[in-house]
């Protein structure tokens, strides 16, 4: 059997090289993305995997079903990029990984709550161009005086859960598809109530179209001004523009992301790394 991987990192390279070791298969790497011009590559194959954010659109699907390529293989959760009725169509058969991490995914999420409730890039920049000097704007919130949102209550969001309440944060949740049916996880009856209420918002809901622009103009509204989002969930829960105009205005307090396509958000006081947007 003979499977073509797409879009591998080098980190994952070594990952591969035992699988195919181990169980006889051989695996062909590239490190391009998986699109209906580049599937060609994967003619005399099996089947296919790939990690990518872009999308795996109608055309692909119909070209892997030309090429009587019928499985590909997700490298991760999300399914959103993924064209589903296309690959159907065309007889294609998905599997993606069934989580990830979610003690990785929920630490990252309080992390990046502790860096901006206590300005660390902030005083971090200052530090690195040797201009330190004491500002009372540098003075923290301690997480036990903060009321946490956690939107979706999945398996990042309850270990998020499990973490803010040990801080002593008072933790509130909201999530359709659980309401009031765990013990020790207060929830809410609606996203209204939870935005009023939390000084820190945090998202861990899955990117389908019933939940795009989760937080929008008029959610962002409902906030308070002390208020800060943390987002290691899908982009698209966020309207970006209200995101910017709520930001720019002062109408929220902060921003974090885990998203690669958050770099194209621009506003007053942003700090961009590779995979963390944070506003100050």
């Amino acid at each position: 059997m003979k499977f073509f991987a797409y879009n591998v990192r080098p980190d994952e390279a070594p990952y591969f090289e035992k699988w195919q070791a181990e169980h006889d298969i051989e695996v062909t790497l590239t490190s391009d993305f998986l699109t209906a011009d580049t599937v060609i590559r994967a003619a005399d194959y099996n089947g296919i995997s790939a990690l990518q954010t872009i999308p795996y659109d109608a055309a692909l699907f119909a070209k892997m079903g030309r090429l009587n390529l019928p499985y590909l293989a997700l490298r991760n959760v999300g399914i959103d990029n993924v064209d589903l009725a296309a690959a159907e169509t065309h007889g294609v058969k998905l599997s993606n990984v069934p989580a990830y991490s979610p003690y990785a995914i929920a630490e990252f999420g309080v992390l990046q709550a502790m860096n901006l409730r206590r300005r660390t890039k902030a005083i971090a920049n200052q530090q690195l161009h040797g201009e330190f000097h004491w500002s009372p704007d540098f003075m923290g919130t301690e997480m036990r005086h903060q009321t946490v949102g956690v939107v979706g209550v999945g398996k990042i969001g309850r270990q998020a859960i499990a973490l803010y309440t040990g801080l002593g944060a008072t933790v509130i949740a909201f999530d359709p598809s659980r309401q009031g049916s765990d013990a020790g996880i207060t929830y809410v009856s609606n996203l209204e109530i939870l935005l009023k209420q939390a000084d820190i918002v945090t998202l861990h809901a899955p990117g389908r179209p019933e939940n795009d622009h989760l937080l929008n103009a008029e959610a962002f509204a409902l906030m308070k001004p002390t208020t800060i989002v943390i987002n290691t969930a899908r982009g698209s829960l966020v309207d970006l523009n209200a995101l910017k105009r709520a930001l720019d205005t002062h109408q929220i307090a902060g921003a974090a992301w885990m998203h690669l396509k958050m770099k194209r958000l621009r506003c007053n006081k942003l700090i961009v790394t590779r995979h963390l947007m944070s506003h100050y």
